[in-house]
């Protein structure tokens, strides 16, 4: 019997950061929008210099695991990837491993400069 894995495509997934005690979230598809009307250049960000000791990922089961991998395997190098104005990757971590697993040399990044106001910001 075959088991059968969801394809993905650019999903609505958020990028959050804890500051003070509360958690501001940047929905993913606002910051590509933000990137555009900020008119940011893309640059070659060599691969080698990214920690890749994070855990970004809540790979909790195999079913997860499964669909991670999945997603790193159908990732596409048409988009360049999100540092945030600290340089943090918030979006583009599958295309980043299936670049190193490729054996790639650098990836295609854009920089923000200064993050736009959050989509939410929950108290914790």
């Amino acid at each position: 019997m075959k088991t059968y894995i969801k394809k993905y495509v650019l999903s609505e997934n958020s990028f959050s950061e804890i500051i003070d005690n509360k958690e501001y979230v940047w929905q993913i598809p606002t910051l590509i929008q933000y990137c555009k009307e900020q008119n940011y250049k893309s640059f070659q960000l060599p691969l080698i210099g990214i920690y890749t000791g994070v855990n970004v990922w809540k790979l909790d089961s195999v079913k997860s695991t499964i669909e991670t991998v999945n997603r790193i395997n159908n990732a596409n190098f048409d988009h360049p990837i999100l540092l945030d104005d600290t340089g943090f990757i918030c979006d583009g971590w599958h295309r980043v491993v299936k670049a190193i697993t490729l054996g790639h040399d650098y990836i295609e990044a854009i920089r923000i400069e200064e993050m736009p106001p959050a989509s939410k910001i929950i108290d914790l």
